[in-house]
């Protein structure tokens, strides 16, 4: 009997140990599915956070934008214009520029060819150079009818002389060309010689005009305030 009491004790120690054993990849499998379900959820979570944070960065990319284009509307230098509106801004003369001009690079060569070295003769060579533009600057106006004027101005001993005035009215535009066309006689007292019957100036900035010319190509014009003096006093000199 107690041999028997034994073996039974025996049997079912190793069947609690063996149900045991079996269990245990119930368990472990278990575990494997919540560790999946957690890392699953984890990476959702990434991803999420990584499409707010992209969404994000558009969204700042996008402000940005906006706010420079604001700083660049709100700056009157750099505010969006057509070629016109730099054109006829009031009391500005466009005066000729003869180091901004292609005549520059050109009286160079040929002036060094003169002077042969000869410091002075270049200065002088380069200076007679500079004059052979007629017109010292170029003002575009409207008058009390609305009708619009192109002077042509030269400066003498600190005072405007007016070559030319003509009637003219405005063709093709674009935020870098305008149009001029010449509509009537010239009006200037004593006028000699004649401005071009239609003229394209381009605009590559708030400051300069520039016209190209077939033989002397590219002319440029920079803005200039308060030489004309009172409007008054500009009528008896034209």
């Amino acid at each position: 009997m107690r041999l028997r009491a034994l073996a039974l004790s025996f049997l079912a120690t190793a069947a609690v140990v063996g149900c045991g054993k079996e269990g245990a990849p119930a368990e472990d499998a278990s575990s494997a599915k919540k560790s999946e379900a957690k890392a699953t959820d984890a990476k959702a979570k990434s991803d999420k956070a990584a499409a707010d944070d992209s969404s994000d960065d558009a969204a700042s990319a996008k402000d940005d934008a906006k706010a420079k284009k604001k700083k660049k509307d709100d700056d009157g230098l750099t505010l969006h214009r057509m070629a016109k509106d730099y054109l006829i801004a009031p009391d500005v003369v466009f005066m000729y520029s003869f180091n901004e001009s292609d005549a520059k690079d050109k009286a160079e060569k040929a002036c060094e060819g003169k002077s042969k070295g000869d410091h002075e003769k270049q200065a002088a060579c380069m200076a007679n150079a500079q004059k052979k533009f007629g017109a010292d600057g170029y003002h575009f106006e409207q008058d009390d009818a609305g009708k619009w004027w192109w002077e042509t101005v030269k400066v003498k001993n600190g005072t405007i002389v007016y070559l030319h005035r003509v009637p003219i009215e405005f063709g093709k535009e674009t935020e870098e060309t305008i149009e001029v066309k010449v509509t009537g006689k010239d009006e200037a007292k004593g006028a000699k010689g004649s401005v071009p019957n239609e003229v394209t100036f381009s605009v590559p900035n708030a400051y300069q005009i520039v016209q190209t010319d077939p033989d002397e190509g590219k002319i440029v014009f920079e803005a200039k305030l308060g030489l004309l003096g009172d409007p008054a006093t500009r009528k008896k000199k034209r």
